[in-house]
């Protein structure tokens, strides 16, 4: 929603179906098109979503963010969130335990992203 200017959209994975082409470097006659569906606009202001999505820019390319060692030198301008939770399974599901039986810490990583 921030990504795209405060519009949310509804979720689509296939944006068009062609047919197939007989040339391996050229793609097929559109035979449908999938339009996007806006669900509806937040309420907040375009300078407020302009920052939110600088400050996404700024964790993939500047300073020391989580992304940047993985997107700052990108042909393209990535942005996104990251987020790690630490947590430490617990009951008598051995799963989350060690070779001793003991609980093991793990990480929730996560990474939101998109890019123009």
């Amino acid at each position: 929603t921030i990504a795209n200017g405060g519009y949310r959209m509804q979720p689509q994975i296939v944006q068009e179906i062609r047919e197939q082409s007989i040339k391996e470097e050229e793609v097929g006659k559109v035979i449908r098109s999938i339009e996007p569906v806006v669900l509806n606009r937040i309420d907040m202001k375009t300078e407020h979503i302009d920052r939110i999505k600088e400050g996404f820019r700024w964790v993939f390319q500047e300073g020391d963010g989580t992304g940047v060692k993985y997107f700052k030198n990108a042909p393209y301008k990535p942005a996104g969130k990251t987020g790690t939770a630490q947590t430490v399974y617990g009951g008598d599901d051995p799963i989350g335990r060690n070779a001793k039986g003991e609980r093991m810490e793990c990480y929730n990583l996560t990474l939101v992203g998109y890019a123009p």
